[in-house]
């Protein structure tokens, strides 16, 4: 099963969000938000997994995860999202999933043949 990614749904969605606009308060309370959802995606994916055949194992892919958030904001708005949600960093990053799969790009070096297709995403050309 494939966990979509939280802010695609928002962007297709008519949520096209530019962080660059936001204050930092507006950044956290958007982050907070996208975590929540991204959060409550996974839980559902894992219960419905579990609904499907409690003995069979199911792998759940997430296109990106709740520790994504950190990579738009500084330390200091990712340090004020956690204490929102109630989380830690530790307990994100080492409890919540059995593995993380870092992808590079094949376009790395090659920005000519870089994959532009998805049309929630806003990063620079």
């Amino acid at each position: 099963m494939i966990v979509p990614e939280a802010a695609t749904l928002l962007f297709q969605g008519g949520g096209k969000i530019k962080l660059e606009n936001f204050t930092e308060m507006q950044k956290v309370k958007f982050q907070v938000n996208l975590m929540k959802i991204q959060l409550a995606l996974e839980d559902r994916f894992i219960e419905l997994a579990q609904l499907v055949d409690s003995k069979a194992q199911t792998v759940l892919l997430c296109d990106r995860g709740a520790m994504d958030g950190a990579a738009y904001v500084s330390d200091t708005e990712w340090q004020a999202i956690l204490d929102e949600i109630g989380l830690s960093q530790v307990s994100i990053r080492e409890k919540r999933y059995d593995a993380v799969f870092h992808l590079v790009t094949a376009a790395d070096g090659a920005s000519e043949f870089y994959n532009f297709g998805n049309k929630a995403r806003h990063e620079v050309r």
